[in-house]
């Protein structure tokens, strides 16, 4: 694996890694109460997104392995241009269901 695509997938993981903590233990009812919290869950996300935007460029098979790129990106770009359409239940669910899937995928990939 070239070294831009480790730095990537690590460029992914660290922020997916953050939002899991940042979340632990936290309801929706708290997520959407606290506006600073919410901020920092949607910048991390939209960094894993760009993480593996750029991974397409750098190596197309590589970011093809992700199930779900085009729905990943697709919500980084919703982040950074359709912020009035950001749903808090929508992003607390993709943190809470898909999210961990994700990270699987990146640790695995990795290690491996």
């Amino acid at each position: 694996m070239r070294r831009e695509a480790l730095k990537l997938l690590w460029v992914m993981q660290e922020p997916g890694n953050a939002v899991a903590t940042f979340l632990k233990g936290k309801t929706l009812a708290v997520y959407q109460a606290d506006l600073m919290f919410r901020s920092a869950v949607e910048r991390q996300l939209f960094i894993v997104g760009e993480a593996l935007s750029q991974l397409s460029r750098w190596d197309e098979k590589l970011a093809n392995s992700f199930e779900d790129k085009r729905g990943i990106i697709g919500f980084r770009n919703m982040l950074a241009h359709g912020y009035a359409d950001v749903v808090d239940e929508r992003v607390y669910g993709i943190v809470t269901t898909d999210l961990p899937e994700l990270m699987v995928k990146v640790e695995a990939l990795l290690n491996g």
